[in-house]
């Protein structure tokens, strides 16, 4: 399925080659450390109300009101979160580090994939078999490699 989905990414990416499609059957999504009821939790109670305070603040506070482009910024990017996290966009993670050995944070996307992924039951015998996917670290690699071809 991974190498048909990769054939009509690269027929609708122009100029995009199969070798720089990356398909993921891992993720935040599909790991026991990923909880998405506290991310949904920890933004409608904490990081939406302090995003939003900071918009009000600054948009009484400076001359240009809500036309101050950190405003503007909080005014368009809060509905998208909000779609977001609605849609299981954004994680909290327990114990994912980046690739330096930090922790991942509250707010993780969920597509993001460390190396301390555990499957999801059922996840595991959904991808069985196949290889583990390929840290960001090792994508980025690959992006930079000459091509194949």
């Amino acid at each position: 399925m991974a190498d048909s989905l990769k054939k009509a990414l690269a027929k609708t990416l122009a100029g995009v080659g199969e070798e720089r499609i990356a398909i993921r059957t891992q993720g935040c999504w599909s790991c026991i450390h990923s909880d998405f009821e506290k991310a949904k939790t920890h933004w409608w109670e904490r990081a939406r109300f302090e995003m939003l305070n900071k918009a009000v603040m600054i948009a009484t506070t400076s001359p240009k009101g809500e036309e101050h482009p950190t405003v503007r910024s909080i005014r368009e990017m809060v509905p998208k979160i909000d779609m977001s996290m609605q849609a299981g966009g954004w994680c909290c993670c327990r114990i994912g580090q980046s690739p330096t050995g930090e922790s991942v944070g509250d707010f993780v996307a969920s597509t993001y994939l460390c190396d301390r992924w555990t499957a999801r039951q059922g996840a595991s015998v959904a991808r069985e078999g196949a290889a583990a996917d390929k840290l960001p670290e090792e994508l980025v690699e690959r992006i930079h490699e000459k091509p194949t071809s």
